[in-house]
């Protein structure tokens, strides 16, 4: 709750702009959107029966988007080093079948 007294806006004083009204509206959403995603991610974790580490993983990664391949290229000169493509590999012929993941 808060205690501090409102004062009365004296016409004089009030200066609107769009652009801040703007930029206040769009901090609004964003923090709006972060506490719906992390509430989200809280439920899930419990709906799960996640021990504290596993929730504590989901809540720090409730707000992540993800990154485009071609946003790579503003987080590094050698972002090609970094896109990696997974193999999927089984051997078949053996008595139990193994399968590998490969990431190359």
């Amino acid at each position: 709750m808060n205690t501090q007294k409102e004062r009365p806006l004296v016409p004089s004083q009030v200066v609107l702009s769009c652009e801040e009204i703007k930029n206040e509206l769009g901090q609004s959403i964003d923090e709006e959107n972060r506490y719906t995603n992390t509430d989200s991610a809280k439920k899930k974790a419990v709906m799960q029966g996640m021990d504290y580490e596993g929730f504590r993983q989901m809540v720090l990664g409730a707000n992540l988007k993800p990154i485009k391949t071609g946003e790579l290229k503003d987080f590094s000169p050698m972002y090609s080093a970094l896109i990696l493509s997974l193999i999927h590999i089984s051997e078949p012929t053996r008595q139990a079948e193994i399968s590998y993941a490969v990431f190359c």
